[in-house]
Parts: structure tokens; sequence; C-alpha cells
């Protein structure tokens, strides 16, 4: 095995500074191909197949010719297929991929599946390479979401409530090609447009202010004398009232004895027409006699995006499952109650340059600037919510400038800066600083959002990282490095628990810093990594949220954040190391350990309710070559059957009937991960 190079040609166009050594491989198994590998939702990656699999099937018939066929299964029902091929005939080439992914999930009411295909034609001749590609995807996970520990004490595959559901779609049809041109010039251009669309359901229990009303209570009111109305304008009966409650005659009867339990369910939707273009010229030449390379470029991108969130009203039975729906409440002047009906027109035009110049054999320096527009012109489509109505625009400059310093041939100390502007999209947010780069907020369209400001990100970074060379047989790449990212205006999602919807805030200030460290070995038969981030997050402005489960919280539920306050869910902790042995020719076996410290909740941003938990995963893996085109593999994850948190947050166990611990009040919860599992599969390759 050779290590990779260290060699640094030139920025990206976002900035400067040099990638870091790839340390590990993070694809999920089996593996998609790069252009569908960043739909798979979060939940699905198995560890320990990163180690076994090695590299990402190619993306074109260029790259990847022959066909593979790889089939794996195992715990909790899990089936995953994957089917590809390649064949190049004279200039042209052919690429096609089906991806299965189907799991019944380790916790109750749970589950996720995730169905793809691509295709991709490709043509060159003379320097030029053009590429039509389709793309389709859906994918649907239920049931991720955390469940108070007073229910998962009692069963650890508990939910809060259900269905609780994720849901995208999407086709995306492409065309790219890359040009030489003369004297040093080559060019790219892209194209492309998108169909998407996304839904939610979540359940939210013992809806917030509602009961029989005052004067009539076999009706339903909100606040006791605002009736509570469906769609047609009728006001919806107290059905559970005088003990019809499916809790009567529980524990929690008495609780319900004049009515409920109600609940919402919270139905967000989101349909996008999205389509672009970009643009960009490239001259490796010289400059003042050394080595340069030039980048300049345009890009564009439009969305149309459809938006609805709408809540119905019906009943949780005894496993907190949604039943019996009333229908869609619309409840006039109470936001969250009312439907909401909303169209937007964005569009981006980003504008951009980047330089690196080899100054001397040993210094690269590399500068960059791009310039970015953004305008959402949205309006309310229904009456119900006017400050949806209205034309936003945001303008900004992002600079970056980095270095790169060879101490050595085999050893580099690199520094970086640079500026990157997020600005609200249909999705969330988005960074345009790199458009490339994935960096949405994978919820669907935040209805409720007032306008917001643009956040503008501050990253320095500097650090070491090289190679060294063969020495007794033993080959090593490292990294080392510090960074620091501060936020203006930063944009943070809160979870609603009155209407369950996700909203965004402007909160100030905040910052990330921290360090990576990185190595890989070869040793004859037997690789091995390493890998430590530590990250310290902190809000840095003063900033309230409605969190009542709180303890912290004031006699309005409010809590008010500190600068100082550290943000949750971001261990400052997280080590992932692993290795793989060849026994014989055939034969190889694999371990890895990942690991991370604990971290504060959501909802707890005051950090007074304490932390999950830290913990430790060991996972194995092995693959076995029978023939020369047939191998078969199997892993076995979290081998100790470790009990771990994915993540945490404060969930309202008052509002919702809990019969494995009635009276339960601690409302601290998680999302448990998954348990002891085993899998096995097989791959053919001609």
């Amino acid at each position: 095995m050779v290590l990779p190079s260290t060699e640094v040609i030139g920025p990206l166009p976002s900035g400067p500074s040099p990638e870091h050594f790839k340390i590990v491989n993070t694809h999920v198994m089996p593996p998609a191909p790069p252009p569908m590998a960043g739909y798979f939702p979060l939940g699905l990656t198995l560890h320990g197949f990163d180690e076994l699999l090695g590299p990402f099937p190619k993306p074109n018939g260029f790259l990847f010719q022959g066909w593979e066929a790889d089939v794996m299964g195992g715990s909790y029902g899990r089936l995953q297929t994957l089917a590809q091929a390649g064949k190049t005939i004279g200039s042209f080439a052919l690429y096609t991929a089906v991806s299965t992914l189907n799991d019944a999930g380790y916790r109750k009411y749970s589950g996720f599946r995730s169905d793809q295909a691509y295709a991709d034609l490709g043509w060159r001749d003379a320097g030029s390479e053009i590429h039509f590609n389709v793309q389709g995807m859906s994918t649907k996970v239920q049931g991720s979401g955390a469940a108070p520990n007073v229910v998962l004490a009692a069963d650890p595959r508990g939910q809060l409530g259900h269905p609780d559901f994720f849901e995208n779609r999407n086709v995306r049809l492409g065309l790219s090609g890359k040009f030489d041109l003369s004297n040093g010039w080559t060019s790219e251009a892209n194209a492309y447009f998108n169909k998407y669309s996304a839904s939610e359901n979540h359940v939210v229990g013992s809806p917030f202010l509602v009961s029989g009303c005052v004067p009539q209570p076999s009706m339903l009111c909100f606040a006791g004398f605002l009736p509570l109305n469906n769609l047609s304008g009728n006001q919806i009966p107290n059905w559970l009232a005088n003990g019809n409650s499916p809790y009567a005659g529980t524990s929690l009867g008495a609780q319900y004895v004049n009515g409920g339990p109600y609940a919402y369910l919270a139905q967000p939707h989101t349909d996008t027409n999205a389509y672009g273009a970009k643009a960009s010229f490239e001259n490796k030449g010289v400059l003042f006699g050394r080595p340069n390379d030039f980048v300049v470029g345009v890009r564009y991108d439009g969305a149309g995006t459809r938006a609805t969130f709408q809540e119905e009203i019906g009943t949780l039975d005894l496993t907190r499952g949604f039943i019996d729906s009333h229908g869609v409440i619309n409840v006039q002047g109470v936001d969250g109650l009312m439907p909401q009906d909303a169209k937007q027109t964005s569009n981006y035009l980003s504008v951009f340059m980047a330089n690196a110049w080899r100054a001397t054999d040993r210094l690269t320096i590399g500068l960059s600037g791009r310039f970015n527009y953004s305008q959402m012109d949205r309006n309310d489509q229904n009456g119900n919510t006017p400050a949806l109505t209205g034309i936003n625009t945001y303008s900004h400059v992002n600079p970056a400038v980095g270095a790169s310093y060879a101490i050595t041939p085999s050893t580099f100390l690199y520094a970086g800066y640079s500026v990157t502007n997020r600005v609200p999209t249909p999705g969330g947010l988005t960074c345009l600083d790199d458009a490339e780069a994935a960096c949405n907020v994978p919820f669907p369209f935040f209805v409720a959002d007032q306008a917001l400001k643009q956040s503008i990100d501050h990253r320095y970074e500097v650090g070491l990282r090289g190679q060294l060379g063969a020495l007794k047989g033993v080959q090593i790449a490292w990294n080392a490095g510090l960074y620091r990212t501060d936020a203006t205006d930063d944009t943070y999602p809160i979870f609603d628990n009155l209407f369950g919807r996700l909203r965004l805030l402007n909160i100030g200030e905040t910052r990330k810093q921290g360090a990576r460290v990185g190595m890989e070995m070869v040793y004859g038969g037997l690789t091995a990594f390493a890998n430590y981030v530590y990250t310290d997050a902190r809000f840095r402005s003063p900033w309230s949220e409605f969190s009542p489960a709180d303890i912290a919280a004031d006699p309005t539920g409010n809590i008010h954040i500190q600068p100082g306050n550290i943000i949750p869910l971001i261990p400052k902790h997280q080590i992932r190391i692993g290795a793989s042995y060849a026994v014989t020719d055939d034969w190889k076996v694999g371990a890895v350990v990942r690991a991370q410290s604990a971290m504060y909740m959501a909802a707890d941003e005051v950090n007074a309710m304490g932390k999950t938990a830290g913990y430790a995963i060991v996972s194995l893996n092995t693959q076995y070559r029978l023939t020369k085109n047939v191998e078969i593999f199997g892993l076995i994850d979290n081998l100790l059957n470790t009990k771990y948190a994915l993540n945490g947050g404060l969930v309202p166990t008052d509002k919702y009937p809990i019969l494995e611990a009635p009276g339960a009040t601690d409302p601290r919860g998680t999302a448990p991960g998954q348990p002891f599992s085993v899998y096995g599969g097989f791959r053919v390759r001609f």
C-alpha cells in the first residue's frame, strides 16, 4: 500500500487550506456511488464496514468497468443490496447502479428504508469529457427520536410517541463537461434540475391549553374559551370527556378522567424544484517564473418551493400512538394552530476566484475570494401568516488566504483563514461560500420563520501533516491541527414542543474550536489508524429559549443562555481507533473502537440538566475471498452490547401518558444506540 502524497497543488475555491490526510473511509455498506452517498439519512451507517470495504465505487463507466453485486443481511431484518455495472465502447461509457436498504429497526415503531438508482452516460475525446446522469432516491426514517429515560429504563426499545417519521424523494438530472482549451487553460461546466419533496409526521402529546370549553365542556377549546375548529369551521367535540379515555381503568385513569389524552400530529411538507448552472476556468501556468494555479468561475442556483404545515388532533392509545384523528385544526389567531402555506422563489448568484502560487520550492501561497448574492421572495398563500410575505436580499464578500510550507520533503506546515456566509433557504440553511459542499440543515422548510439575518463564519486553522517513508517496512501518515470557527448572527434550530415544529433563531455569536490528531500506519499485512478530535463549542451572546422542562426555567418557562454556556450535542472528545490484518492472502480480520465523551442535551442550552453518558463501542469485521470473483464478509457491531445514547434532549413527560412510570417528571431523554448486532453478506465481481 502506498500512502497518499502530501503535495498540495492548489486551493479549493472555498479556501486555500490544504485537506487533511484521509484517515478512514466513511461510506455505508453496501457503498453507494458518490453522487448518491450523501442522501443516506443519519443512522444508516454500520461502523466497521468502513474499513472492510475499501474505496467507493467509481461514478462512471470510464472508471468502473464490469459488474458487481453486493448483498448483506442480519439483525433487525436488515437487508441491503447494491448492483452496479460499467462499460466503455469507443468514446462512450455507460454506468448504472441500484441500491436498496431495508431495516425494521432496533426500537419499537422504528425502521428505515432507502431506494436509489443512478445512471451516467459519458463521452470523451481529445481532452474533452461530457457526462449526463440521472439519479432517483426515496428514503424514510421512522422512530429515531429521543424517549424519556424513565421509559427506556422499563423498555430499552420504547418510544415517546408514534408514528414519527421523515420521508423524502428526489429526482435529479445533471449535465457536466470538462474541456481542454489552449495555453494551459481548461474549463468545467455543469447544469442540473432537481425535484425534491419532504414530509414529516411528529406526535405532540397533551396539546398545550386544549381542554373542554369553560361554558360548554362537551366541546373543545383553546385556553378554555377559544373554539377549536376544523378546516370546515366546525368546532371539534370533546369526545374523550366523561371517562372515555383509553386510559380509563389503568394506573393513569384518574389523570384523564375529565378528558384526554389528546395529541397533535404535526405535518410539515415541502415540494421544491431546484435548478442551476456553473462554469469555471482554470489555468496551470507560471507567475513571476514560478508555477501558478488560477481558477475563476460563476455559479447560479434557483429554486421554487411550496411548503405547508398543519396539525391534526386525535387520541393517544395505550402505546402513545396517534389514533382517531378528528381532522386538521384551524384556530384563527393562534400561531401553530392555523394551517400554513407558503411559496418561495430563491435566486443565488456566486462569482469566485482562487489562486495558488508556488512562491518557492517549499512555500505555496493561496488566495481566494467569492462574492455571493441571494434573493428570496416569500408569499403567504392562505392569509394565515402574513409575516411570511416579503422579499429578502443578502450579499457578502468571502475572502480566504492560506499557505503550505514544506519543512522537509514529506512534512508540511499549513495555516489558513476563510470567511463563509450562510443564508436562509427553502431547506433551512446553506453554505453559499462553497455550494459544492453539503451544508444544509436536513429538515423540511421552516414555514414559521420570520426573516433571518445571514450568518457569517470566520474560520482559522493551523497544523502539521506528513508521512514517514518506509522505515524497516513501516509506513506512517499523520496530521495534527488546531482550528477555530467564530460565527456572528449564528442560526440555531429550536424544536417547538408546543406545536411540533422546528424553528430557526439568530442567536448572536458562537465559537467552535479544537484540535485534530490522526495517524495511519501500514506494516506488512497490518493496517492501523487512530483519529482524535477535541471540540470546545460555546455560545458567546445572551439569548432566551422557551424550555419549561428545564430546572433553570423562569416562571414563564424561558431559559436564559449566557456567554460561555456549552452548545449541546457536541462531545468534547471523539476517538476512533481501528486495525485490520491479512491473516492470509484471502482472509482479513479487523476491529474498530469508537468512543466519545458526555455531551449536554438539546433544550438545555443553559447546561443545567446534566449530560448524556460517554461511551466506547467495539466492532469486529472480517472478509474472505472464496474465488477470484467472490467474497464473503461479516460484522459484529457493538460487540459488548454497550448501552449508549446517540443524542439526548428534554422531552415533556408531563405531556404524555407514561404507563411505564406513572407520575414520572424527569424530562431527560435519549435516543438509544444500536445493541449487539450481527451481519453477513457476499460480493460477486466480474
